[in-house]
């Protein structure tokens, strides 16, 4: 997911440029909604909470439910057709301060929009970077965790992201510099 601009129409719906294709996001988009979800859950927890409870009564019907969360949340934060990308080349997020007669009064105010960046390490993040950190190739993390190389990939990326850092170098300074593993 990189490279996209987000707006909203006057009727309602997200429209998604990527690649100098635009299309109207829908439903049935699934790949792009699971990925995007994904990330929502990941790096920003207490709105993904908000979300959840927002659409509970739509739950039972999985990706209708799934599709209104990332729709809401799109909408709330990269609602402008603008010349910066809403996700940058590197798959991080800019957001756009959003014009919304709500502001001050919704509850999900700054917890849906302007949403907070959660930089704590999940538990699997931490555990592959501690095995990153001890030489481990990819390839024996994935067997040692019983996980794929992809995913251990995604943990990788996912915990340089929230420690603001651009390589596993950065990351092993990182953690001799803080005494993360001693």
């Amino acid at each position: 997911m990189r490279n996209i601009e987000f707006y909203n129409t006057p009727e309602g719906d997200v429209m998604i440029r990527e690649e100098n294709k635009l299309r109207v996001l829908e439903e049935k988009d699934r790949d792009f909604i699971t990925e995007f979800l994904q990330t929502i859950m990941d790096f920003y927890p207490e709105a993904f909470k908000a979300l959840c409870d927002e659409y509970v009564t739509s739950k039972l019907n999985r990706t209708y439910y799934e599709f209104l969360i990332v729709r809401r949340f799109i909408k709330c934060n990269f609602g402008k057709y603008d010349n910066t990308l809403d996700v940058s080349e590197w798959g991080s997020f800019n957001f756009e301060f959003m014009e919304c007669p709500l502001h001050g009064e919704c509850k999900h105010d700054r917890c849906i929009c302007r949403p907070k960046f959660s930089t704590k390490m999940t538990d699997r993040e931490l555990e592959v970077m501690r095995m990153i950190f001890e030489k481990y190739s990819l390839e024996e993390i994935s067997e040692k965790l019983h996980i794929s190389i992809e995913t251990v990939k995604n943990h990788r990326r996912n915990a340089l992201c929230r420690l603001n850092l651009k390589s596993t170098r950065d990351f092993i300074d990182y953690a001799h510099n803080n005494k993360l593993f001693e």
